[in-house]
């Protein structure tokens, strides 16, 4: 019984050992930028034609249009805190499905909460003061 328990013991210290290892590497290659509402981290890709470039998806430019704010002017997006995630698209706006439409379907997608951008660049200097939004 003992056996077995310093056997998992040393997998799981393996298994952490690892997923920090794995952090550390990720974390290298994560591109960011200041921006006057706070750090944006994005990821690299890499173009059809092999250059790496830095992506920045779902970046907020106002607080979502709804509930009160509906047919309202935008309001400013509030801080994010110490680091916003931008690696992930946002949903894109409500709009039909075309392709749907010509069989006789009427099919809605998207959503109301719309208002990001989405910025890619070439290269992003790390350990800037420079703003860049």
């Amino acid at each position: 019984m003992a056996r077995g328990a310093a056997l998992v013991a040393t997998l799981m210290v393996m298994v952490v050992v690892v997923v920090v290892v794995v952090v550390v590497a990720t974390a290298a290659d994560v591109p960011f930028v200041d921006t006057r509402d706070g750090r944006v981290s994005g990821i690299v890709e890499e173009s059809v034609k092999g250059r790496d470039f830095s992506s920045f998806y779902g970046i907020p430019y106002a607080r979502p249009p709804l509930g009160r704010l509906r047919f309202k002017d935008p309001e400013p997006f509030p801080d994010w805190g110490a680091m916003g995630e931008a690696s992930i698209p946002a949903p894109p706006c409500i709009q039909y499905f075309s392709a749907a439409e010509r069989v006789g379907i009427k099919e809605v997608l998207g959503e109301e909460d719309c208002l990001y951008l989405n910025v890619f660049v070439p290269k992003v200097r790390q350990r800037t003061t420079e703003r860049l939004l």
